[in-house]
């Protein structure tokens, strides 16, 4: 009895209860939004200004960007984990390589850099240039450099001079209150060269269970562009239900499980505006039995019209513009008491938010804590997806080793 008290009073406080908040929230520290020192910086001051106990951040792709969200919130988050936490510090570049000025060379030869959208830009460069016979974080580090326009200068400073942009693959940093248990980058096609490397961090709380932080793949257009995928996937949508499917395996023996980050895709909840996206992989996880307290008790768009910033991102990948929930924090096992939207104030002495998303905040029920968390498994038939077009390469498949 005086549990239920409590639990109604405090409605998420950590007093009667113990609760914990999970935070997720895409930066966008990407050259393609503005302003990106001037929002690393206010994201770098303010991420726990919730009081979040575990944090998700996505788009934190240059090492040098980890390290200064680390370090400035190291009292407040004594425990993070991201793949720059498993390098070296004095590693070379990423593009210390050779084969790179041949690259350069044909991107400027065969005129790519004067295509008229970024779409045509990248396809000229990806199908002309022979760019994926580069390592992958040089790959991935000369996608970063010039996400914002092609800039031999920023490529070299970024890529080649200095080991200042080194990538922190796949753009992930949690930051914890408490420790992580068993912390383990993995990705999603460790051993294809892709334009950029898509994965996730798995680790455990001592009080939620099994987390998973992680950025599926976006819509980005109708034409796909990887050229070493397109024997496996036909479509970005192909890709998102493939690595919607290897989240919810990696979890699937867990009692109690988390998948929180931007998932790039949603449902459409109508009383908000707000229009579906990817919905065969958002589908796929109520399906396995996750919940999602956001959608239930708020609905608000985390990737939303009113945001300039957003629209920015619409225009670079010629995408209809829309209301979106893309930014989930969905629970398998637990139970969800408290959520909100964060992160959706406007940057003091600017005209824009920190971010091209919004973030969501979900508070769960700790271990112990309450009788019993029914799991259900009650979606449709008619939701279940399989692309007959995927190929699955079993090695590339396996995270167990």
């Amino acid at each position: 009895m005086i549990r239920w008290l409590c639990f109604f009073l405090l409605l998420g406080a950590d007093l009667c209860s113990g609760q914990t908040r999970l935070m997720t929230y895409n930066a966008g520290l990407l050259d393609t939004i503005p302003l990106k020192e001037e929002r690393r910086d206010y994201v770098s001051a303010n991420v726990g200004h919730t009081d979040a106990d575990i944090i998700c951040l996505q788009e934190i792709w240059l090492a040098s960007d980890v390290d200064l969200i680390v370090s400035f919130n190291q009292l407040q988050y004594p425990y993070s984990y991201s793949a720059r936490h498993d390098l070296e510090r004095n590693l070379l570049p990423p593009c210390a390589n050779v084969s790179l000025a041949g690259v350069l060379f044909k991107i400027l030869a065969n005129g790519c850099t004067k295509k008229t959208n970024s779409g045509e830009q990248a396809k000229c460069i990806l199908e002309k240039t022979g760019v994926m016979n580069l390592p992958q974080r040089c790959i991935s580090c000369l996608a970063i450099a010039a996400s914002g326009g092609f800039s031999p200068t920023k490529i070299s400073k970024d890529c080649v001079l200095t080991s200042q942009g080194e990538v922190n693959l796949p753009g992930l940093l949690v930051l914890s209150k408490r420790p992580l248990l068993y912390p383990l980058v993995k990705y999603f096609l460790p051993f294809t060269k892709t334009t950029v490397k898509r994965g996730f961090i798995h680790f455990q709380d001592e009080y939620v269970g099994d987390i998973a932080c992680t950025h599926l793949t976006p819509n980005l257009g109708t034409d796909y562009l990887e050229p070493n995928l397109r024997g496996l996937f036909n479509s970005y949508e192909d890709q998102h239900f493939f690595e919607s499917v290897i989240m919810e395996k990696e979890l699937s023996t867990a009692p109690r499980a988390v998948i929180m980050g931007d998932l790039n895709c949603g449902p459409r909840v109508s009383n908000t505006n707000v229009k579906e996206e990817f919905q065969f992989g958002y589908h796929q996880f109520l399906i396995a039995g996750y919940e999602n307290p956001y959608i239930d008790r708020a609905g608000l768009c985390t990737y939303c019209l009113d945001n300039p910033l957003t629209m920015d991102q619409n225009q670079l990948t010629a995408t209809t513009p829309a209301n979106n929930v893309l930014d989930h924090v969905l629970l398998r096992g637990i139970r969800g008491t408290v959520v909100q939207r964060v992160f959706t104030e406007i940057i003091p002495g600017l005209s824009i938010p920190p971010s091209d998303h919004y973030g969501t905040e979900t508070t769960v029920v700790n271990k112990g804590n309450e009788f019993q968390v029914e799991i259900k498994f009650n979606v449709p038939n008619q939701y279940k997806y399989t692309p007959w077009n995927i190929k699955r390469p079993k090695q590339e498949i396996g995270f167990n080793n």
